[in-house]
């Protein structure tokens, strides 16, 4: 079945047995993938053409036939998470629960289905967790409001978030070309976030978590 458009999707593979060799990926693609292109070579299916986007074991991503450095490897007992935004294009990949950020910006309007794909014989994976959500105020709040550490304490917040949004919390893995900022860089982004402009997004922010809340408690008392 594929995917579909204006929802958010959200998949786990548990790797299961030992992986090496030319590449095992993990990702997605369109209804034009060409399947037998590769049938005699060992070259990974996903990402060597327009039509498949994918996160390679060796830690890069692949779209139309090239590589970039994205994140770790993985291996086996590595949980490889994919989430797909159907409403804004943007896929990003989880490594054990860890946030790699995102890794492409997919055309709107395609018809995509999830896909894995491995050269190596005797591979074994295992689906572990599948989560959909339609396009929504309240999740496009949600997702704004945990990039906003301060507002992690607000009453009833953590029971929303709960086990289904775990991935919105989850901690982002710096790239390896990201370098620690310096203390006087540090200390400068302190004062600029506890300005004005910052503290207004905050008060904005918990009127509209509140009335989240308000709205799931009249829920339940009228249905």
């Amino acid at each position: 079945m594929p995917l579909i458009q204006g929802r958010q999707y959200l998949w786990e593979i548990k790797m299961l047995s030992s992986i090496h060799g030319t590449d095992v990926v993990v990702g997605i693609g369109t209804a034009h993938v060409d399947l037998a292109a590769h049938s005699r070579k060992f070259i990974a299916l996903l990402g060597n053409d327009a039509e498949s986007w994918g996160y390679s074991y060796k830690g890069d991503i692949i779209h139309g036939g090239s590589r970039e450095p994205y994140g770790p490897t993985f291996g086996k007992g590595s949980i490889v998470g994919v989430h797909l935004n159907m409403w804004t294009g943007t896929l990003e990949f989880y490594l054990n629960r860890q946030r790699l950020g995102v890794a492409f910006k997919i055309p709107k309007n395609q018809i995509l289905f999830p896909m894995i794909c491995s050269t190596m014989g005797n591979s074994a994976v295992r689906l572990v967790t599948t989560m959909s959500w339609a396009a929504s105020l309240e999740l496009t709040c949600l997702q704004s409001i945990s990039s906003m550490p301060s507002l992690s304490d607000i009453p009833g917040l953590k029971a929303i978030w709960g086990r289904t949004f775990w991935w919105q919390q989850a901690t982002e893995i710096k790239k390896k070309s990201e370098e620690p900022q310096s203390t006087e860089a540090n200390y400068e982004l302190e004062i600029i976030s506890s300005g004005e402009e910052e503290q207004e997004k905050i008060l904005r922010t918990r009127k509209v978590v509140r009335s989240i809340t308000r709205r799931r408690q009249y829920a339940k008392l009228y249905y």
